[in-house]
């Protein structure tokens, strides 16, 4: 399993808990994904009371650090991974740039269940991208949307 965090505060709870879990399958990495591989990109910390919503778009009148971004597809190919079940995302907004990022596992003939949290108003902070286009990336490559 692959756990991939962008937010260095955050990063350091999930390396936390996978230790404290003793979980040896699971393999956790501190960089961005996003549409293309980046060595430095502007990520916005949150404070400590909106815990887990750091995002590339800026926020919180929080200076930027810079991170290092990578596709999923470029990650998969990196960690020489054959086969990807389940995709999980939750990027405050930035989902249609990491569905962009993952062209060949969503377009593949096994291409994996893909589970993501949507809301609206963080897809409209995207200065990149209009309200939905996470939904017509994965549906223009054959996926079915359903609500949980």
């Amino acid at each position: 399993m692959l756990a991939i965090e962008a937010s260095p505060t955050i990063f350091r709870y999930l390396e936390n808990n996978i230790k404290a879990n003793l979980l040896s399958n699971v393999k956790a990495l501190n960089l961005a994904a996003t549409e293309k591989d980046q060595s430095n990109i502007n990520f916005y910390e949150a404070p400590l009371d909106h815990f887990g919503m750091g995002s590339l778009g800026a926020q919180f009148n929080n200076s930027a650090i810079q991170l290092k971004t990578k596709t999923i597809d470029s990650i998969i190919n990196l960690e020489q991974i054959n086969k990807v079940a389940l995709l999980k995302v939750d990027v405050e907004g930035y989902e249609s740039s990491v569905f962009l990022g993952a062209r060949r596992l969503l377009s593949s003939p096994d291409a994996p269940m893909v589970l993501f949290e949507f809301c609206d108003w963080a897809e409209a902070r995207n200065p990149d991208v209009k309200v939905g286009d996470a939904q017509r990336i994965l549906i223009d490559f054959g996926y079915k949307i359903y609500r949980l």
